[in-house]
């Protein structure tokens, strides 16, 4: 087998490998960074309650409205058809 041929398959394989391993690990990581970000406001907002710099009830809210927004929305039912 030609040398230059066994070089260009391994290349391709590694090409492969690593575009594998991006697609997998990016959306993985990209899902880490978002809860660790969550987490992160969750507790800035519960030491703003606290402190005393918001009402229980505002921190609340805040909370509930990050996890509305992050949910997925509600699915909408199609209507029964009439007869």
């Amino acid at each position: 087998m030609d040398t230059g041929l066994v070089v260009m398959i391994c290349v391709a394989t590694a090409s492969g490998a690593a575009i594998a391993a991006a697609a997998i690990g990016l959306p993985l990581l990209n899902d880490y960074l978002q809860t660790r970000q969550r987490e992160r406001t969750k507790r800035e907002i519960s030491a703003y309650v606290a402190e005393g710099s918001i009402s229980a009830e505002e921190g609340e809210r805040l909370i509930r409205a990050d996890e509305f927004e992050t949910s997925e929305p509600p699915s909408r039912e199609q209507p029964a058809e009439r007869e």
